[in-house]
């Protein structure tokens, strides 16, 4: 059940002081051709979604990921005697640079001037780690998706390498970079395409009549069948905009925020949505046009969603957005991903923390249909963007900041 997950081309699972968990070979074409910045995740993903489905006993408590096709005998059958030394090495950080075993191509192309420049500035970037050609970024080097956007800035501000977000999606090994690098054009920027800053352009006549006509419908519906209690809606700072940042447990989060907020607000308020679900189809893409979400992609284009986000808050519009970057498998709040303090650099504008209780219990990730459950949503106290950018610039500040907006999420779940 596992081995037919997406992404994962191998699986091995063995018990590690007592506890099941996974041994992971990726399936490295696929992840080219669907893009994944956020690999790690969209792996974790499929592993949980295949869990969920199976016993308790039967589900991994972490994993780890493997490069190399798993030791097997002639009849095609595990060695399953090497995989507790594979798993303790796939855990462990590679230690030295290794460029010798390279393939007539891959010389080829370290010759290029532009590759070159870039292995260099990677060595230097990355001291004292093992980086071959296949190297994967996002799980030898654990670069997230921002994390893609803070060095494509640095390799255009140190190098003038610059390249588009299409560019980077089709990066999976350091190869890959390289490849990109050779084939970019200079001066080309990274910006979201024109078509995608459509999204915050003034609605059409089609999409105002249907916000008019079935926002009040959907709020009452939420309302109704969930039974929803508001908290702290008096700590809404009563001027705009305001960064809203709730957990994410559901695709109901949305609508019952939606019907949480007061009126006027709502209809001052752009959404994050991820583009795997709420783009996905022309009807979808109607109502979400309608709804004023942004599409955000984690695992493609990260920056024009930050961007579209940026310009949304500067307009003077309020911005949902959803730091988890996910629903979470468990019921438990995730890791706040750094991308919200990209947004609160681009515009220092109140964050208010929300936390939505119930949302899991009514339709969580492993099931098709909701039931219907009592939810409660918690605002709380707003935190003044000074105080978080007091610090110096960089990714050390954008992962505080999110680290202090968790904090304020986690609390009130209590």
């Amino acid at each position: 059940r596992y081995a037919a997950a997406p992404l994962i081309r191998e699986v091995a699972l063995l018990g590690v002081e007592g506890a099941l968990v996974a041994l992971v070979v990726p399936d490295l074409a696929a992840a080219r051709d669907v893009g994944a910045l956020r690999l790690r995740d969209a792996l974790r993903e499929a592993l949980t979604g295949v869990a969920n489905t199976l016993p308790s006993y039967a589900r991994p408590s972490g994993f780890a990921i493997a490069h190399e096709a798993l030791p097997r005998t002639h009849l095609g059958k595990l060695r399953r005697h090497l995989l507790p030394a594979l798993y303790d090495a796939a855990q462990r950080p590679e230690a030295a640079a290794d460029t010798t075993a390279l393939s007539a191509e891959d010389r080829a192309l370290l010759e290029t001037p532009a590759a070159a420049a870039v292995w260099r500035w990677l060595a230097q970037r990355f001291p004292g780690r093992a980086l071959r050609f296949d190297t994967v970024p996002q799980l030898d080097l654990g670069i997230d998706s921002l994390g893609w956007v803070e060095m494509t800035l640095a390799l255009e501000r140190d190098l003038g390498v610059t390249l588009k977000e299409s560019e980077i999606a089709r990066i999976v090994t350091l190869r890959d970079l390289l490849h990109e690098v050779v084939a970019s054009h200079e001066g080309e920027a990274g910006a979201a395409p024109a078509a995608e800053a459509s999204w915050l352009a003034p609605l059409g006549l089609g999409a105002r009549l249907f916000r008019a006509l079935g926002e009040p419908l959907i709020c009452l519906a939420m309302r109704r069948a969930f039974r929803l209690r508001v908290e702290g809606l008096d700590h809404l700072p009563p001027a705009d905009p305001v960064l809203i940042c709730p957990n994410h447990a559901s695709y109901l989060d949305p609508f019952l925020l939606g019907a949480a907020l007061p009126r006027k607000r709502l209809d001052k308020t752009y959404w994050g949505g991820w583009t795997g679900i709420v783009f996905s189809t022309p009807l979808r893409r109607f109502f979400s046009r309608a709804a004023r979400a942004i599409p955000v992609d984690p695992d493609r284009a990260v920056a024009s969603g930050l961007a579209m986000g940026g310009v949304a808050l500067a307009r003077g519009w309020n911005l949902v957005w959803f730091p988890e970057g996910a629903r979470t498998p468990n019921g438990k709040l995730q890791h706040f991903l750094p991308g919200i303090g990209v947004l609160i650099e681009k515009r220092p504008v109140p964050i208010l923390p929300v936390y939505i209780k119930g949302s899991f219990e009514a339709w969580p990730a492993s099931r098709r249909l909701p039931h219907l459950r009592d939810v409660t949503i918690r605002f709380g106290q707003p935190i003044d963007p000074a105080q978080l950018l007091a610090e110096p610039a960089g990714r050390a500040r954008e992962e505080k900041i999110a680290a202090t907006v968790q904090e304020a999420v986690a609390a009130l779940a209590d």
